[in-house]
């Protein structure tokens, strides 16, 4: 099959209910090729004249077989996966300059497209919960309930319908995969403001950052030792403390903010400090914030002698 130089492309999926496995793989492939035509069928006669066929046709991206193609940590690719691995790196060019694409690629594939390859393949990530965790896979999956409606239609209209709920639901996709992108943008224009302000911190176990800034894939990089117990920062309405994480898969801190500060506010939380301006502390212990620097760097330092 010789492929069009990414002009009048054939993409070609399966027909019928679809999952968000080949939903984010035509969200990349629609953005990759804008000039394209896109057929969804099981007929084998529409495979041939694609282009790019995926989640159907036993081709390169269909991961329906025995001789399913697994990733080092042992989650089997699924479509996504499969053209993320391809045309991932492609996909980011407009994001990230050139000495960036590859760790951009590989955080993506970790932190997004493993988890969806995992559901469509039947691996269970999440056990043991006492609550429905609604997954990416499910909020792109919940588009077929619209199509579920037209039940009593006839099967031409149900499958009109299912190919705009299709397209609808890449929609929701594409703004989740690039919100994704634009955090992972974030980390690397602010890793030069949290290299900054660990190297010059005073105390070991306070970083006071210039300006707010997604600090903490930056900072775990950086703390080596876990010697960083709070992190200072400022935004538009105030100036606040925030714990750092053990990690990115716990909300435990290293260190929490003093017990008594626990849900107060205002002139209650001011009285226990002893500063005017304290604003407040979230029940649960990892964030408070105050008006000004100087009071902030104060609770700071009430939280570290705890």
């Amino acid at each position: 099959m010789v492929m069009n130089d990414k002009k009048n492309m054939i993409l070609v999926t399966h027909s019928g209910s679809f999952h968000a496995d080949d939903v984010f793989a035509y969200a990349v492939l629609m953005e990759l090729f804008s000039e394209h035509e896109l057929i969804r069928s099981r007929n084998k006669e529409d495979w041939e004249k694609g282009d790019i066929v995926f989640d159907v046709g036993g081709g390169e991206f269909d991961h329906h077989s025995v001789d399913k193609i697994y990733r080092d940590n042992g989650i089997p690719y699924a479509s996504f996966g499969l053209i993320w691995r391809k045309y991932g790196k492609e996909y980011l060019t407009k994001w990230f300059s050139e000495d960036q694409v590859e760790e951009a690629h590989k955080q993506i594939d970790e932190f997004f497209v493993q988890a969806i390859d995992a559901f469509d393949n039947g691996v269970n990530l999440i056990e043991n919960t006492p609550v429905k965790v609604h997954t990416v896979s499910d909020i792109v999956g919940s588009f077929n309930n619209l199509v579920d409606a037209f039940a009593g239609s006839t099967p031409d209209m149900i499958s009109f319908y299912q190919d705009q709920y299709f397209v609808e639901a890449t929609k929701v996709a594409k703004q989740l995969l690039e919100n994704e992108i634009w955090g992972i943008a974030n980390q690397f224009r602010a890793k030069k403001t949290v290299q900054k302000a660990f190297e010059e911190r005073t105390n070991k176990a306070l970083v006071v950052l210039s300006e707010g800034c997604s600090w903490e894939d930056a900072l775990w990089e950086l703390d080596k030792n876990e010697e960083v117990l709070f992190v200072v920062y400022p935004k538009p309405d105030g100036h606040y403390i925030q714990v750092m994480r053990k990690d990115r898969n716990t909300f435990n801190a290293r260190k929490d903010l003093p017990e008594e500060w626990a849900g107060k506010r205002d002139e209650e939380l001011s009285g226990i400090i002893g500063i005017p301006d304290a604003i407040f502390c979230h029940p649960a212990r990892f964030l408070a914030g105050a008006k000004s620097k100087e009071s902030i760097l104060k609770m700071a330092e009430i939280a570290l002698a705890e």
